[in-house]
Protein backbone atom coordinates (compact mmCIF):
# COMPACT_ATOMS: atom_id res chain seq x y z
CA UNK A 1 0.00 0.00 0.00
CA UNK A 2 0.98 3.60 -0.76
CA UNK A 3 2.47 5.69 2.56
CA UNK A 4 0.06 8.64 2.92
CA UNK A 5 2.35 12.18 2.66
CA UNK A 6 -0.07 14.34 4.20
CA UNK A 7 -3.39 13.81 6.13
CA UNK A 8 -5.34 17.35 6.97
CA UNK A 9 -6.17 17.88 9.10
CA UNK A 10 -3.07 16.65 10.01
CA UNK A 11 -3.57 14.40 13.43
CA UNK A 12 -0.07 14.58 14.51
CA UNK A 13 0.53 15.82 18.13
CA UNK A 14 4.08 15.38 18.57
CA UNK A 15 7.32 13.89 16.30
CA UNK A 16 10.04 13.67 18.66
CA UNK A 17 13.64 12.53 17.30
CA UNK A 18 16.10 12.00 20.26
CA UNK A 19 19.74 10.64 20.12
CA UNK A 20 20.86 9.34 23.67
CA UNK A 21 24.27 9.08 24.52
CA UNK A 22 26.83 8.93 27.05
CA UNK A 23 28.96 12.11 27.30
CA UNK A 24 31.01 14.23 29.77
CA UNK A 25 30.08 17.40 29.07
CA UNK A 26 28.63 19.24 32.00
CA UNK A 27 25.05 21.02 32.19
CA UNK A 28 26.34 24.23 33.13
CA UNK A 29 29.05 24.11 29.96
CA UNK A 30 25.83 23.08 27.07
CA UNK A 31 24.68 26.80 27.31
CA UNK A 32 27.90 27.81 26.13
CA UNK A 33 29.50 25.12 24.48
CA UNK A 34 26.52 25.06 21.85
CA UNK A 35 24.62 28.13 21.59
CA UNK A 36 27.24 30.11 19.78
CA UNK A 37 26.91 27.51 17.44
CA UNK A 38 23.30 27.38 16.54
CA UNK A 39 22.29 30.43 17.83
CA UNK A 40 21.93 31.82 14.09
CA UNK A 41 19.21 29.10 13.32
CA UNK A 42 17.69 28.74 16.79
CA UNK A 43 17.54 31.62 18.82
CA UNK A 44 15.20 31.54 21.31
CA UNK A 45 16.87 30.47 25.01
CA UNK A 46 15.03 28.20 27.53
CA UNK A 47 16.84 26.58 30.94
CA UNK A 48 14.63 24.03 31.68
CA UNK A 49 15.83 24.16 35.26
CA UNK A 50 14.19 27.11 35.59
CA UNK A 51 11.03 25.90 34.21
CA UNK A 52 8.77 25.33 37.26
CA UNK A 53 6.91 21.89 37.63
CA UNK A 54 8.96 20.21 34.40
CA UNK A 55 9.39 17.20 36.46
CA UNK A 56 5.74 16.93 37.28
CA UNK A 57 4.68 17.32 33.88
CA UNK A 58 5.43 13.41 32.85
CA UNK A 59 7.64 10.73 34.12
CA UNK A 60 9.27 9.94 30.62
CA UNK A 61 12.97 9.22 31.15
CA UNK A 62 14.14 11.79 27.87
CA UNK A 63 12.10 14.36 30.29
CA UNK A 64 13.90 13.48 33.37
CA UNK A 65 17.42 13.74 31.30
CA UNK A 66 16.44 17.19 29.94
CA UNK A 67 15.83 18.82 33.20
CA UNK A 68 19.80 19.86 33.28
CA UNK A 69 19.35 20.99 29.88
CA UNK A 70 18.35 23.33 27.43
CA UNK A 71 16.00 24.27 24.66
CA UNK A 72 16.84 26.25 21.89
CA UNK A 73 14.22 27.26 19.52
CA UNK A 74 12.91 29.34 16.41
CA UNK A 75 9.62 29.60 14.91
CA UNK A 76 9.30 25.76 13.16
CA UNK A 77 11.61 23.96 15.44
CA UNK A 78 12.88 22.99 19.11
CA UNK A 79 15.97 21.20 19.86
CA UNK A 80 16.59 20.06 23.61
CA UNK A 81 20.11 19.56 24.47
CA UNK A 82 21.56 17.46 27.71
CA UNK A 83 24.48 16.00 28.96
CA UNK A 84 22.83 12.82 27.91
CA UNK A 85 20.37 13.67 25.24
CA UNK A 86 19.50 15.43 22.13
CA UNK A 87 15.80 15.54 20.76
CA UNK A 88 14.04 17.62 18.11
CA UNK A 89 10.40 18.11 17.63
CA UNK A 90 8.38 20.25 15.66
CA UNK A 91 6.42 23.28 17.38
CA UNK A 92 4.45 24.96 14.73
CA UNK A 93 2.55 22.46 12.89
CA UNK A 94 4.31 19.40 11.45
CA UNK A 95 6.93 20.71 8.58
CA UNK A 96 7.53 16.85 6.82
CA UNK A 97 9.90 14.63 6.50
CA UNK A 98 11.37 16.35 3.46
CA UNK A 99 11.96 19.62 5.52
CA UNK A 100 12.46 17.85 9.00
CA UNK A 101 15.08 15.57 8.19
CA UNK A 102 17.88 18.02 7.02
CA UNK A 103 17.71 20.06 10.02
CA UNK A 104 17.84 17.43 12.01
CA UNK A 105 21.24 16.13 10.54
CA UNK A 106 22.64 19.26 9.98
CA UNK A 107 22.50 20.09 13.75
CA UNK A 108 23.62 16.42 14.79
CA UNK A 109 26.46 16.86 12.69
CA UNK A 110 26.80 19.74 14.29
CA UNK A 111 26.39 19.22 18.15
CA UNK A 112 28.52 15.29 17.60
CA UNK A 113 31.58 17.76 17.12
CA UNK A 114 30.59 20.05 19.82
CA UNK A 115 29.60 17.63 22.75
CA UNK A 116 31.55 14.77 21.64
CA UNK A 117 30.15 11.97 22.79
CA UNK A 118 31.47 8.68 24.23
CA UNK A 119 28.87 6.42 22.56
CA UNK A 120 25.02 6.47 21.77
CA UNK A 121 23.23 4.51 23.80
CA UNK A 122 19.22 4.94 22.10
CA UNK A 123 18.35 6.19 18.71
CA UNK A 124 14.11 7.11 18.99
CA UNK A 125 11.71 8.64 16.72
CA UNK A 126 8.26 9.28 18.24
CA UNK A 127 5.21 10.43 16.45
CA UNK A 128 1.67 10.25 18.50
CA UNK A 129 -1.13 11.48 17.00
CA UNK A 130 -5.10 11.79 17.78
CA UNK A 131 -8.40 11.01 15.01
CA UNK A 132 -10.70 13.42 16.71
CA UNK A 133 -14.04 12.49 16.73
CA UNK A 134 -13.38 8.76 16.54
CA UNK A 135 -14.79 6.68 19.30
CA UNK A 136 -14.26 3.06 17.63
CA UNK A 137 -10.99 1.58 17.86
CA UNK A 138 -11.95 -1.77 16.05
CA UNK A 139 -13.55 0.30 13.64
CA UNK A 140 -10.04 2.14 12.42
CA UNK A 141 -7.53 0.05 13.16
CA UNK A 142 -5.99 -3.68 12.93
CA UNK A 143 -5.01 -4.97 16.08
CA UNK A 144 -4.60 -8.29 16.94
CA UNK A 145 -5.96 -9.30 19.97
CA UNK A 146 -7.04 -12.53 21.84
CA UNK A 147 -10.74 -11.33 23.51
CA UNK A 148 -12.67 -11.88 20.59
CA UNK A 149 -15.43 -14.38 22.68
CA UNK A 150 -18.53 -15.86 20.83
CA UNK A 151 -21.62 -13.83 21.59
CA UNK A 152 -19.65 -11.20 23.25
CA UNK A 153 -19.03 -7.39 21.16
CA UNK A 154 -15.43 -6.26 21.72
CA UNK A 155 -14.23 -2.72 21.84
CA UNK A 156 -10.84 -2.18 22.84
CA UNK A 157 -10.53 0.51 25.25
CA UNK A 158 -6.59 0.48 25.24
CA UNK A 159 -3.91 -1.37 23.23
CA UNK A 160 -0.57 -1.76 24.19
CA UNK A 161 2.53 -3.64 22.57
CA UNK A 162 5.74 -4.01 21.16
CA UNK A 163 6.57 -5.55 17.65
CA UNK A 164 10.51 -6.25 16.51
CA UNK A 165 12.25 -5.95 13.14
CA UNK A 166 16.18 -7.27 13.86
CA UNK A 167 17.46 -4.61 16.16
CA UNK A 168 14.77 -2.03 15.98
CA UNK A 169 11.54 -1.93 18.06
CA UNK A 170 7.94 -0.06 17.63
CA UNK A 171 6.05 0.17 20.62
CA UNK A 172 2.50 1.18 19.76
CA UNK A 173 0.07 2.55 22.37
CA UNK A 174 -3.60 3.17 21.62
CA UNK A 175 -6.10 4.90 23.89
CA UNK A 176 -9.96 5.33 22.91
CA UNK A 177 -11.84 8.65 23.99
CA UNK A 178 -8.84 10.41 24.97
CA UNK A 179 -8.67 13.87 25.45
CA UNK A 180 -5.54 15.95 24.90
CA UNK A 181 -4.42 19.58 24.60
CA UNK A 182 -4.10 20.92 20.60
CA UNK A 183 -3.38 24.22 19.49
CA UNK A 184 -4.76 25.84 22.78
CA UNK A 185 -8.04 23.92 22.97
CA UNK A 186 -9.46 20.66 24.14
CA UNK A 187 -9.76 17.74 21.71
CA UNK A 188 -10.92 14.27 22.09
CA UNK A 189 -10.78 11.18 20.13
CA UNK A 190 -8.46 7.78 19.01
CA UNK A 191 -5.00 8.49 20.23
CA UNK A 192 -2.48 6.38 18.50
CA UNK A 193 1.67 6.44 19.44
CA UNK A 194 4.26 4.80 17.78
CA UNK A 195 7.80 5.20 19.35
CA UNK A 196 10.18 3.11 16.79
CA UNK A 197 13.70 3.13 18.00
CA UNK A 198 16.96 1.11 18.79
CA UNK A 199 19.43 0.68 21.82
CA UNK A 200 21.87 -2.13 20.39
CA UNK A 201 24.88 -2.11 18.23
CA UNK A 202 25.27 1.82 18.40
CA UNK A 203 28.91 2.51 19.74
CA UNK A 204 30.22 3.13 17.18
CA UNK A 205 28.24 3.90 14.65
CA UNK A 206 29.43 7.44 12.70
CA UNK A 207 27.26 9.78 11.74
CA UNK A 208 26.25 8.99 8.41
CA UNK A 209 25.25 5.64 9.98
CA UNK A 210 23.30 7.63 12.31
CA UNK A 211 21.31 9.37 9.72
CA UNK A 212 20.63 6.37 7.85
CA UNK A 213 19.53 4.36 11.26
CA UNK A 214 17.12 7.54 11.85
CA UNK A 215 15.89 7.60 7.93
CA UNK A 216 15.10 3.85 8.42
CA UNK A 217 13.17 4.38 12.04
CA UNK A 218 10.67 6.52 10.16
CA UNK A 219 10.43 4.14 7.42
CA UNK A 220 9.46 1.78 9.43
CA UNK A 221 7.61 3.67 11.85
CA UNK A 222 4.87 4.61 8.28
CA UNK A 223 5.13 1.38 7.77
CA UNK A 224 3.33 0.16 10.70
CA UNK A 225 0.91 2.84 11.08
CA UNK A 226 0.13 2.75 7.44
CA UNK A 227 0.78 -0.77 6.20
CA UNK A 228 -0.84 -2.70 8.82
CA UNK A 229 -1.85 -1.10 11.68
CA UNK A 230 -4.65 1.96 10.25
CA UNK A 231 -7.23 0.12 8.09
CA UNK A 232 -7.76 0.93 4.63
CA UNK A 233 -11.34 1.78 5.04
CA UNK A 234 -10.53 4.16 7.58
CA UNK A 235 -7.91 5.86 5.61
CA UNK A 236 -11.05 6.50 2.44
CA UNK A 237 -12.79 8.54 4.98
CA UNK A 238 -10.05 10.94 5.97
CA UNK A 239 -8.58 13.37 3.66
CA UNK A 240 -5.42 12.15 2.44
CA UNK A 241 -2.70 12.64 0.05
CA UNK A 242 0.00 10.31 -1.36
Amino acid sequence: MAIPKEINPNPLLSSTVEVRFNSKILSEDILTTVFPLISKNFPKVKDLAKIPGILGKTTTTATLNFSSGFVFANDKYSMTVSPTSIAFENIAGYQYWDNYFPVIKENLEILSHAIQWDELTRIGLRYASLFENQESTLEALNLNTTGDFKGLTQELQAFRTIYSKGDINLLLQVAKNATVRKENKNVSGLYLDIDASVDKNLSKKTNEELFSLINTLHTELKELLFNNVVKAEFLKKLNVKY
